[in-house]
């Protein structure tokens, strides 16, 4: 069992497939070139994360290199829950990266912010921080961060990503079978809202799920009609 990333190198103009078994991944993981000309259509085995190493969903990709959160430890409980770890698609090289304590200590969501890596963490308030520009060593790089304190409802929200705008996106994913569709976006630069409602379309009602439709939503999606294999 394990979880897989997706990445994207441009300077090599290059997607990969990254593998990171559960729990512990020191005994390897497993990497899938894609396109190309030297593609082997073979996963190859790689160096992994020493010791106890939980891979969490919900990677980020940005200027070739792919974050994502694991489970810092199985035992020490005193110690951070979190921990913010990179993986450079062109090196295949891990990295443990220097994050502040409210992404180590509390569930948060990564995103990709105009191209810059960033989380969202909403405990007690709503906290969005960014990673700064910096030099390329992937652990000195600065983090600033932004409020927004009082939300109603709030709790109701999931996010879903981010648009190349710089908007947080925001959905109820359960609804029931008569529930209308919403959609909130939240600019951070402007602290300001705007909701949608995608008024005249409701969830198909299906027979063994009346009361909890699930609703996936993909910001800025669009067709790529590269050969991947």
């Amino acid at each position: 069992m394990g979880i897989c990333f997706f990445g994207y190198d441009p300077l090599q103009n290059q997607y990969k497939v990254l593998f990171l078994p559960l729990y512990y991944s020191d005994k390897g993981c497993h990497v899938f070139t894609l396109g190309g000309h030297h593609t082997s259509n073979q996963w190859r085995t790689i160096q992994g994360v020493s010791g106890y190493h939980l891979p969490l969903f919900g990677s980020v990709c940005t200027n070739g290199v792919i974050y994502y959160r694991a489970k810092a430890s199985e035992k020490d409980y005193n110690s951070s829950i979190y921990e913010l770890m990179s993986f450079d698609v062109r090196s295949e090289k891990f990295c443990n990266v220097d994050a502040p304590k409210t992404l180590t200590d509390h569930y948060s969501i990564l995103i990709n912010y105009k191209g810059k890596l960033g989380f969202v963490c909403c405990w007690n308030i709503m906290e969005i921080w960014i990673r700064d520009d910096g030099d390329h060593d992937q652990k000195t790089q600065g983090w600033s961060k932004i409020f927004l304190y009082e939300m109603e409802g709030f709790d109701k929200w999931s996010i879903s990503g981010v648009t190349r705008y710089g908007e947080i996106v925001f959905v109820n994913r359960m609804y029931s079978s008569n529930d209308r569709l919403w959609v909130l976006y939240y600019d951070p630069e402007r602290n300001c809202i705007r909701y949608m409602d995608l008024e005249g379309t409701h969830p198909i009602e299906r027979r063994h799920h009346q009361n909890s439709i699930i609703v996936w939503t993909f910001p800025d999606y669009v067709e790529n009609t590269m050969r991947l294999y």
